[in-house]
């Protein structure tokens, strides 16, 4: 992923010519990128249902340690960074244009990305938790975006 970004960025700074058939075939995996990584985070996620039936444990429920790591991880992400952002551009950068003022509060609001599963599965092997959060983040978004434009958005 690395060198892929660092010869992509190369490309464009140095604005050098793609040849019509690799600009073609990279437009294509671009378009199946995203896709590609959720369907992989799905596939993720229904393998960790299986492995909970094929122990008797409820669905739903989880190791214990991911359990307890999870609402602290869904927190953070949709609740404590927003907040964080919004504390240190007023501390910060108090005279920030509202645009990007405004666009540095709702990026770091976002939900969890698939880029956070591919990290964790390439990291530690165990990308499952993270697949988990993505879900949630996302599920959670449809209350916590609105709520925070309203609170904190100029």
């Amino acid at each position: 992923m690395t060198w892929a970004m660092l010869l992509g960025g190369a490309v464009a700074i140095w604005q050098l010519p793609v040849s019509g058939p690799l600009d073609e075939t990279v437009d294509l995996l671009a378009a199946a990128a995203a896709p590609g990584a959720l369907f992989t985070i799905g596939l993720s996620l229904r393998r960790t249902v299986q492995r909970l039936r094929q122990r008797g444990v409820p669905t739903g429920a989880g190791e214990p340690g991911s359990r307890a790591m999870m609402p602290l991880m869904v927190l953070g992400k949709l609740v404590a960074l927003p907040l964080l952002t919004v504390a240190l551009l007023l501390l910060l950068a108090p005279e920030l244009d509202p645009l990007w003022f405004n666009t540095a509060i709702l990026m770091a609001a976002m939900p969890t990305s698939a880029t956070a599963y591919i990290m964790a599965q390439a990291d530690t092997g165990d990308g499952e938790p993270t697949a988990l959060a993505i879900v949630i983040t996302c599920v959670l978004s449809v209350v916590v975006l609105p709520a925070l434009s309203q609170l904190f958005l100029k």
